[in-house]
């Protein structure tokens, strides 16, 4: 009851870590890939093994706290005008012998890098921990960042755009944690509130294969007159948006909610 496991993804990590068989996630094997018993082993082992040695290494320590807020990296990924959540929240463990690891929240995706990246990649959190050596671990712990992520404030693409995010992040943080606060006597303690999330009544599958069609026309037409980046960007980020309504069209289970332990 005293561990937790946080996840989060990039979009340059391996595939098949879920069981499309069942559930909201049947028919998304293009978008998920064909479950990978192998590679599930591989991160469940990884994990074992990191508990095991921070098991072996407990000590007492002090507990300091700092937020701050983020500028020109996460924004609503719909539409930039929406609100979205910059506030980034640090928590530093100092152990008796010196030592300092630092525990921070921050909602954004981290998906800089895009599908013709083929290496695997922990995208801007990397660059974050790299960045912040004076700690032993730098752990990223995302937030609610359901629509929120970098697509809006991308300058270019590629690991140039990841560094210079990841920096941004960094050198907030290393101003921001001088102004840390230390926390006397405080508990760590988790609260687990089940939330019942309602289903998307799909559209039909002609309706599904017609808004496909009409935002490939609007991608191609944008192509055509030689539009921005940012535009094109923006073209493609709909029409995969069309293509996962044609999917959840043509795979909808019928099942109206389901409930999470969050």
């Amino acid at each position: 009851e005293e561990l937790d496991v946080h996840a989060t993804h990039t979009h340059s990590g391996p595939m098949g870590v879920t069981n499309n068989l069942k559930g909201a996630l049947v028919g998304f094997d293009s978008v998920f890939g064909v479950y990978d018993e192998n590679v599930v082993n591989i991160i469940t082992n990884g994990v074992e093994k990191s508990y095991l040695k921070a098991n072996d290494d407990l000590k007492q320590y002090e507990l300091s706290k700092f937020s701050c807020l983020i500028d020109g990296v996460g924004s609503n990924r719909t539409d930039d005008r929406l609100p979205g959540d910059n506030l980034l929240t640090g928590f530093i463990f100092e152990q008796s012998n010196g030592d300092k690891s630092l525990l921070y929240n921050y909602s954004c995706h981290p998906t800089v890098l895009a599908a013709d990246n083929l290496e695997i990649s922990a995208d801007f959190p990397s660059v974050v921990a790299e960045r912040l050596g004076e700690y032993k671990e730098v752990i990223f712990i995302n937030g609610s960042s359901g629509d929120i992520s970098t697509r809006y404030n991308r300058k270019g693409k590629g690991f140039n755009e990841v560094e210079r995010f990841g920096s941004i992040i960094s050198d907030q943080i290393k101003y921001s944690e001088q102004k840390a606060t230390k926390q006397s006597e405080i508990e760590i303690n988790q609260l687990f509130v089940p939330i019942v999330l309602n289903t998307r009544t799909p559209l039909s599958i002609n309706d599904a294969l017609k808004n496909v069609e009409n935002r490939k026309k609007d991608l191609n037409k944008i192509e055509a007159e030689n539009g921005s980046a940012l535009e094109i960007r923006e073209k493609r980020a709909y029409l995969e948006g069309a293509n996962a309504d044609l999917m959840y069209a043509q795979n909808y289970c019928g099942v109206k909610s389901y409930t999470l332990d969050c």
